[in-house]
């Protein structure tokens, strides 16, 4: 593995010397909104767009038609439109741009400066909410086949209980890594990603670098979601039979936050994991799509320390793993169905089912549809529901899941409204998740303002309402809350209305709701 460490450590150092800015071998961000706005346009166009496994590509978004200059900002030159610099700058423009041609470059700030207070935690009424971020996003194109990313982002937070309890018992904030205590009530953690992307023909791309990946249409997903912290990876698409069938590889390497008992450093190691995901699509036209999607997890390191993966993991077919893995630490397997389909140009349905376990008997399901209306509206409708027994440990990353935050034997229903118009963005999202005897009530309400377009740059207001009740306790079989709870904090109920003010930019999905 040491080769695979100076492979990340030199592609990390060239993109901090370089940083980054937007292209066709760009991807597009991980982000609900962004891929709301795409779909709308894919469901009328004729184009074939393998979009299940994201995050996208631009050059491939963009085939679905005009391009949106708040979607994609980086697809649409910069227009000074007779402006000040400073008004530029502050509204339209990337704080950074360099254009020579070939060579594009742009560097943006990110921020994250929030204010709330949670009129229903009585017992934490002291306590002021407040998140506090700051960072940077560069995005270099090299000519038409190179561009690499970078994000780094620090933050500070004193968060709303129901986030408070879950981050102190996880020892992670909510997909954005390790946390250390700040202040009397609050955290400090830190998150940065970076990738480079190579294209030698338009058929495939090549990618190296350290972020996430989320594969299917819904705002869940059983096979691989977003939810958990960055991981190292590589990663190759291929196009073949004239773009009706897609291949997609993604190399990974995880860890859990359980230090190793034998060891020679002053700290242990953590465990470590590798996994290799699979996903082959086929698309006869634009209207429909089925893909097969296979994701296996080995434990690395033995109690010594020692890496040992079976060469059979590097195998880039899909299937392969699941059938081999006979070996006396035998991974976790997860073999799923992924389908969309457009209808009458406004409707997309879409479904997973996940198939998992030593013998494949456990199964998960999803079915979800989109309605696209006029005037930037989408609506939205998701049903999830979880095998009754539980992936084992391995299917995780920083003590977050990999699929859905529960796991096994939950219930969910979930309902959006998202709007987007010029600078105006809305969206309402509301679910319940029933997990053995616990129930769950979300609602979540954002008003947007798009301050700059160019690296999305959000004035917001929202309102977040989480209701928990208990049935009938019972101690036993609660192996997926107690990733996140245990019986004494968690398994009671409680209630949240937290409303809040943030200036923020959106460029990753954040999941509060469950």
């Amino acid at each position: 593995m040491k080769w695979y460490k100076t492979a990340i450590f030199l592609i990390g150092l060239a993109v901090f010397q370089l940083s980054t800015l937007l292209a066709q071998n760009q991807n597009v961000p991980l982000n609900h909104q962004f891929h709301h706005q795409f779909e709308r346009e894919e469901v009328k166009s004729d184009e074939i767009i393998h979009s299940s496994f994201k995050p996208l590509l631009q050059r491939k978004a963009q085939k679905v038609g005009k391009s949106d200059s708040l979607l994609f900002p980086n697809l649409s030159p910069i227009k000074k439109q007779g402006r000040s610099w400073i008004a530029r700058k502050l509204f339209h423009e990337h704080l950074i741009y360099l254009d020579s041609g070939s060579v594009q470059l742009s560097i943006d700030p990110l921020i994250n400066v929030e204010f709330g207070d949670d009129i229903r935690d009585e017992g934490l009424a002291e306590r002021s909410y407040y998140k506090n971020m700051r960072g940077f996003v560069a995005r270099l194109n090299l000519g038409d086949n190179v561009s690499v990313g970078s994000t780094f982002r620090e933050n500070q937070a004193v968060l709303p209980s129901f986030l408070d309890q879950r981050t102190r018992l996880s020892g992670v904030a909510y997909g954005q890594g390790r946390t250390k205590n700040f202040s009397d009530y609050g955290f400090d953690f830190a998150m940065a990603s970076a990738y480079v992307s190579y294209s030698p023909s338009d058929k495939i791309n090549l990618q190296a670098g350290h972020g996430k990946h989320f594969v299917g249409e819904g705002y869940r997903s059983l096979l691989l979601s977003d939810m958990a912290f960055n991981y190292p990876y590589l990663r190759v698409q291929s196009d073949w039979l004239n773009g009706k069938l897609n291949y997609q590889n993604v190399f990974a390497l995880f860890q859990d936050l359980n230090r190793l008992e034998n060891h020679s450093l002053n700290e242990g190691l953590f465990e470590r994991k590798q996994a290799a995901f699979h996903f082959l699509s086929f698309s006869p036209d634009s209207r429909f799509s089925i893909g097969l999607f296979e994701g296996f997890i080995y434990p690395s390191l033995d109690s010594s320390g020692n890496i040992d993966v079976p060469l059979n993991y590097w195998a880039p077919l899909i299937g392969l793993n699941t059938l081999l893995k006979g070996d006396e630490r035998s991974g976790n397997s997860n073999l799923g169905v992924n389908a969309k389909a457009h209808i009458f140009q406004r409707l997309k349905l879409y479904s997973q089912w996940s198939f998992f376990d030593e013998q494949l008997s456990q199964l998960a399901y999803q079915f979800g549809g989109k309605l696209f209306l006029g005037e930037g509206v989408t609506l939205q409708l998701e049903y999830n529901r979880g095998a009754k027994q539980s992936q084992n440990s391995i299917y995780h990353h920083y003590n977050e899941s990999l699929t859905h935050p529960y796991q096994s034997d939950y219930e969910e229903f979930l309902g959006g409204v998202y709007f987007h118009k010029n600078r105006w963005m809305s969206r309402v999202l509301i679910n319940n998740i029933s997990v053995q005897n616990i129930s769950i009530n979300f609602f979540d309400f954002r008003q947007s303002y798009i301050v700059n377009p160019a690296y999305n740059l959000t004035f917001n207001f929202g309102v977040q309402y989480r209701e928990q009740t208990l049935h009938d306790f019972n101690d036993s079989g609660f192996s997926p809350l107690r990733r996140i709870c245990n019986p004494a904090e968690c398994f009671s109920n409680n209630e949240s209305l937290y409303l809040y003010f943030s200036l923020s930019t959106n460029l990753q999905n954040l999941y509060f709701n469950y």
